[in-house]
């Protein structure tokens, strides 16, 4: 019996299994095995990890075989499909479902070489979740995408309660105790208004890597107390959710009227470049002086090699005001606006201190940086 599939195909999928099973390859024994059920004229390939799992189907270009289940080392058929040249264009996967006990024995034929892999039987596997019998609901995936890419910058995954994103129906929001990132979420609907999910970090960054690429189609997801399910084309992607409780991020969102100040964002990205190059103090601060009669910012900083100043001008329409942060978290911040212009926004209080946060907003994102002190 063989299956004839092409080859990028494959390796495609491969790839996004990989993602998946990756860290599971020491801490789950046979939980990088890549399941391969070939049923109903389909090839299938499913992946697993410790909270997530994945199935792509891959098209099939000719085939004689019949139904059959059995796994095989994702690490072993991935480095050798990595290592077919792209003169010939296709793979055949020969296999003998006619053994009752015992693996499958598995050939893969590529040109003229052949290579026989050891296999799993299925008791020696978990078996496949079911992705087709839950109802899915339209998802712009490449919105929510854009939305995790935004934020997932300031997870905090040594910290139970900040330990990945958390989605509500207001936002997608992330934080590591110092940084809070939000994005307008108009993607996925929970219909509890008090209810929220926490997307684990790892499973973000595979969203991130599995659903690269995406050009702004409609997909479709599935999301219940446990579990988030999205399906793109033939692949579909599913994650456990976190158990911890995120904190009440509403609490802190400023309701009051702030003053703006606005710069070039590759003047300040500049400005910070210089600023951190001069030093190799991961934390150092940065003294950050705006000057609104003047049109002025100033930054600057005491390094190991001497005293740093660098200015740039701004728009502002507010009282002098001068704070301290951490010039790596500014520019971590503003590498994630998509636009030419950053706009800070300052509040006061009733003394005419810098009170709060200081909030960097573009569009449906919002982020709100503690000051370390002010000055």
């Amino acid at each position: 019996m063989y299956v004839k599939v092409n080859k990028q195909s494959l390796a495609d999928a491969l790839d996004k299994i990989f993602v998946t099973v990756s860290k599971s390859l020491k801490s789950i024994p046979g939980a990088s095995a890549v399941r391969i059920v070939f049923k109903d004229n389909r090839l299938i390939f499913y992946g697993r990890s410790r909270n997530d799992s994945i199935m792509v189907s891959v098209p099939l270009e000719e085939t004689n075989g019949t139904d059959c289940y059995f796994g095989v080392s994702c690490v072993d058929l991935k480095r050798l499909i990595d290592t077919f040249d792209s003169e010939e264009k296709s793979v055949l996967l020969i296999y003998d479902n006619t053994i009752i006990d015992g693996p499958i024995p598995l050939c893969v034929k590529y040109g003229l070489s052949m290579f026989n892999l050891w296999t799993l039987s299925p008791e020696h596997m978990s078996p496949i979740e079911d992705f087709a019998s839950t109802k899915y609901s339209p998802l712009d995936l490449n919105e929510f995408l854009l939305g995790l890419r935004a934020v997932s910058y300031c997870m905090n995954p040594d910290k139970d309660a900040m330990n990945g994103t958390c989605v509500d129906d207001n936002y997608l929001a992330a934080t590591d105790g110092l940084r809070l990132s939000i994005y307008r979420n108009t993607q996925l609907k929970l219909g509890d208004p008090n209810q929220k999910i926490l997307i684990p970090p790892e499973s973000v960054v595979r969203m991130l890597t599995i659903f690269r690429g995406s050009k702004g189609e409609i997909e479709s997801y599935t999301l219940d107390n446990s579990t988030l399910t999205i399906l793109k084309d033939k692949v579909c992607y599913r994650t456990r959710l976190g158990a911890a409780k995120f904190p009440p991020y509403e609490s802190i969102l400023p309701k009051d009227k702030a003053v703006t100040c606005s710069t070039q964002k590759k003047e300040v990205l500049a400005s910070l470049g210089r600023i951190t190059a001069m030093s190799n103090m991961v934390a150092a601060t940065a003294k950050i002086s705006i000057f609104p009669h003047r049109s002025e910012m100033e930054i600057f900083t005491k390094t190991d090699k001497g005293t740093v100043e660098d200015y740039m001008e701004i728009e502002c329409d507010g009282p002098d005001v001068v704070f301290q942060m951490n010039p790596k978290f500014m520019t971590d911040t503003i590498k994630r606006l998509q636009g030419d212009m950053v706009v800070f926004s300052l509040r006061f209080n009733n003394k005419g201190a810098l009170s709060g946060f200081v909030e960097i907003s573009e569009g449906p994102h919002s982020n709100f940086l503690m000051p370390i002190k002010e000055v």
